[in-house]
């Protein structure tokens, strides 16, 4: 019997059915940014403007984590 549940990622995605975000991120060095535009499905992006803003930088933390590398540690 085929399961007849919705599923979003299986179901194809229209242009008008997502936002687009620019995301940037520089290390401080003249020419050294990484500049990209991501998408969200329309359906998750909050329409109150303070929900919205949370939204967007947990997106932005999101995708800037997997261009940033590094750690911290004590030292004695």
């Amino acid at each position: 019997m085929k399961n007849n549940k919705s599923n979003v990622s299986e179901q194809k995605v229209l242009a008008s059915d997502v936002v687009k975000f620019r995301v940037t991120l520089s290390i401080g060095l003249s020419g050294a940014v990484h500049d990209e535009v991501i998408t969200a499905p329309k359906c998750e992006v909050p329409t109150d403007p303070a929900e919205l803003e949370e939204y967007r930088q947990n997106l932005w933390r999101e995708w800037s984590s997997n261009y940033i590398d590094g750690g911290i540690s004590e030292v004695e």
